[in-house]
């Protein structure tokens, strides 16, 4: 037990009878998880270290494509289960799905060290990237450069060669596209967070279903509540209390994979840090230490948390 350890709970008006429980997925779950983990998709749980406890002793449940792309999964299965220890991508290197590996924003020296295993259109779009793509121009595909949100300088640098599509939907690219609005691909805009204002003051171009999933655009959603595409809208994590207010009309295998149906169990946080407080307690004011505490040497604070 840990103080201040977050807790999670489904909200109170969310029917879990009506939740699609394999799509469910979200940190510090785990007991919700666990009731229904047969049903529970295992890529979903190998992009999320909170629950890998789940598979924990089932080395066959592992996916090495997934694990191709987060180191930070890797390191959490190395330094904390043991049986996966042999999931180390650099002991596995023959094992390694280097297409995703080149996504992997924290697998840049990996793939520095294997320039040959590189797929050079997943890693135009990879954000930590830059480097390696500005050394090797020949070899950007600049479809999915214009993805990338740290490759603006390098875009901007070569304007024909952006795909404003891919561009439109590019959160870093705002300054850019304010500048060429007739080059704007909309519906990407539309669910792109830094877009509102372009988005605020062009109305009439805004492609409604793709805005309802934006979730920076709560407000201009509120104000066109007969606009919204409530599928999408379910997805939304901003979106909670528009949901919330219009029960009808969620899609519930969407809102399943939304985040903020969960909240903090601020109640159960407060029982267990009171336990804690109680164990504490217990154990400073044991007679043992009152005793020792009216000598001047004695630091009883010392003796719990010291060395």
């Amino acid at each position: 037990m840990s103080l201040n350890k977050p807790v999670w709970k489904l909200r109170d008006w969310i029917d879990k009878d009506k939740l699609y429980l394999k799509y469910v997925r979200y940190p510090n779950v785990v007991d919700l998880l666990e009731e229904y983990q047969n049903t529970i998709y295992s890529i979903y749980l190998h992009e999320d270290p909170f629950v890998l406890e789940l598979f924990n002793g089932n080395q066959n449940k592992v996916i090495w494509d997934c694990l191709s792309l987060d180191l930070e999964l890797i390191h959490y299965f190395s330094e904390n289960i043991d049986k996966f220890k042999r999931c180390r991508l650099s002991e596995n290197i023959d094992k390694i799905y280097w297409n995703w590996m080149s996504l992997n924003p924290n697998a840049i020296k990996l793939l520095s060290d294997n320039k040959n295993k590189i797929n050079w259109d997943l890693l135009s779009e990879n954000p930590n990237a830059i480097e390696l793509l500005s050394d090797n121009k020949d070899k950007i595909n600049w479809d999915y450069l214009s993805l990338n949100p740290n490759a603006i300088k390098l875009l901007e640098e070569n304007p024909d060669k952006i795909n404003w599509c891919h561009l439109s939907g590019n959160y870093n690219a705002i300054d850019l596209l304010e500048k060429n609005l007739n080059k704007i691909d909309w519906a990407e805009l539309s669910g792109n967070p830094n877009g509102i204002k372009i988005l605020s003051n062009n109305k009439d171009k805004i492609r409604w279903c793709y805005l309802s999933d934006n979730p920076n655009a709560i407000k201009l959603l509120s104000d066109n509540k007969n606009k919204i595409h409530w599928s999408s809208l379910s997805r939304n994590p901003n979106a909670i209390e528009l949901l919330k207010d219009n029960p009808d009309k969620i899609d519930w295998i969407v809102l399943s994979k939304n985040p903020s149906i969960f909240e903090l169990d601020h109640e159960a946080m407060k029982r267990n840090n009171l336990e804690l407080e109680e164990e504490l307690i217990k154990e400073v004011m044991k007679p043992s230490r009152v005793f020792k505490y009216t000598t001047d040497s004695y630091d009883y604070l010392e003796e719990l948390f010291g060395d």
